[in-house]
């Protein structure tokens, strides 16, 4: 993030700009063993090909970290992610695309604060939203403090 987003130079309805990840097999062994999963499905080809998958699948936590690096990425230094969640609905796979993007649906002040809320998606090379999410986001503002 080069500059700072102001919560008065963001409208309703906007996007933020999207990330994009290529994480690969070796991440996504990474990203296993940094948390301790050990789930077959996201390290197990033939385990992940039995369960009808066509290849292993990335762990859900880790679509959900990435999540967080965008809204993180967008909001600068001086914003703060006030809550963040997801929904596991569909499958990523390794060495495969995954586009991470948020639109901000509600624009609001709330005890002395700036706030944005923000659908959060993440999509497969097909285009599905496997991971559907939301955002609440505090920002700084140029308007005076009461």
């Amino acid at each position: 993030m080069d500059k700072q987003i102001y919560w008065d130079d963001v409208s309703q309805g906007a996007e933020i700009p999207e990330l994009v990840k290529h994480p690969s097999f070796a991440t996504y062994m990474e990203y296993l063993g940094a948390c301790g999963n050990t789930t077959p499905f996201h390290n197990n080809l033939p385990f992940a090909q039995q369960q009808g998958a066509p290849d292993i699948v990335a762990p859900g936590l880790m679509m959900n970290a990435y999540l967080g690096q965008l809204v993180a990425n967008w909001i600068g230094t001086e914003g703060w992610i006030k809550k963040i969640g997801c929904q596991y609905r569909g499958m990523n796979f390794p060495d495969k695309q995954s586009m991470l993007r948020a639109v901000v649906t509600r624009k609001y002040q709330e005890n002395g604060e700036y706030l944005l809320d923000l659908d959060l998606s993440s999509e497969n090379e097909e285009g599905f939203n496997t991971t559907p999410g939301y955002a609440t986001v505090s920002l700084p503002s140029r308007q005076p403090k009461i």
